[in-house]
């Protein structure tokens, strides 16, 4: 793609931004009506890829457009449908948003510009406000320390060819048969396992209307999946954490929480592997 300098108006405003090359993967499930309510910006170097799992249905006439492709599939869960979407993009850069998450264009340039003008960063990850909170740091963040962080995917912008060989666990996440949380958590893992390099930006680039996961009452399938993530990330000190966890979250009361995270943590010693994907590439 020729590079150059293109303006783009939006809600009044000049936004001088560099030729992008971006896709926005956006998984769905049964039907296009939460897509379609989304209102997608159209944005300079940005297309959207939409994926429906379950049966091919109308297509609304706000998503009729010459950005935004289409994909069905009969498989079911969250973490197969991203995965779907990673295998088949080509952009430079993707993004991963759920749908009901708000894109806010000018911020969204801004970070997506950054990672682009820098060869050596893999991804950049940003606020995203959430329940009338931002979720994230006031300051910048240098986040090639190797450290473990907890990053929604629609708090980040990525490389692609710096996640050519990740994928998300088809054992975590919604969908999935026991641990109903944790694959945003584990696909970060591998990131910073991998030495893949990033900042972070204190601009709010998305917005979630409604509570996150991690704001809900914790259910036993979510808990499960904090319990494997907190194994994953910290073997050693596992107990610990999960202790430490179960006392703060809004679960099922303290013992029950340390029960299904318990269970959890089992899961992951024994799927240790599938959760990480760690056979998938060979050879």
């Amino acid at each position: 793609m020729s590079r150059g300098v293109v303006a783009v108006i939006y809600k009044k405003i000049v936004i001088f931004v560099a030729m992008l090359d971006v896709e926005i993967l956006i998984p769905t499930v049964d039907n296009l009506g939460r897509v379609a309510h989304m209102s997608l910006p159209r944005l300079e170097g940005v297309r959207y890829v939409v994926r429906c799992q379950g049966a091919h249905g109308d297509v609304p006439e706000s998503l009729r457009r010459e950005d935004v492709s289409l994909m069905w599939g009969e498989d079911r869960g969250l973490s197969v449908n991203r995965n779907v979407l990673l295998s088949a993009s080509s952009a430079t850069i993707v993004m991963f948003i759920d749908d009901d998450i708000e894109l806010r264009p000018e911020a969204l340039y801004k970070v997506l510009n950054y990672l682009d003008a820098d060869p050596e960063l893999d991804y950049v990850a940003f606020n995203c406000r959430s329940n009338s909170h931002d979720t994230g740091s006031e300051r910048c963040l240098d986040l090639c320390d190797g450290k473990m962080r907890y990053f929604t995917m629609y708090s980040m912008v990525i490389r692609r060819r710096a996640i050519d060989t990740i994928r998300f666990s088809v054992l975590a996440g919604v969908g999935a048969p026991f641990l109903k949380s944790g694959e945003d958590d584990l696909f970060y893992y591998q990131m910073v396992s991998r030495g893949l390099r990033g900042v972070y930006l204190p601009v709010t680039a998305t917005a979630h209307p409604g509570e996150s996961t991690g704001d809900r009452r914790q259910t036993p399938g979510v808990l499960r999946g904090r319990g494997g993530v907190l194994h994953m990330v910290y073997p050693c000190t596992s107990l610990l954490h999960i202790i430490y966890v179960a006392a703060r979250v809004k679960g099922l009361g303290f013992f029950k929480n340390i029960k299904y995270m318990l269970q959890g943590r089992r899961y992951a010693i024994r799927y240790h592997r599938e959760l990480l994907f760690l056979d998938a590439f060979d050879g």
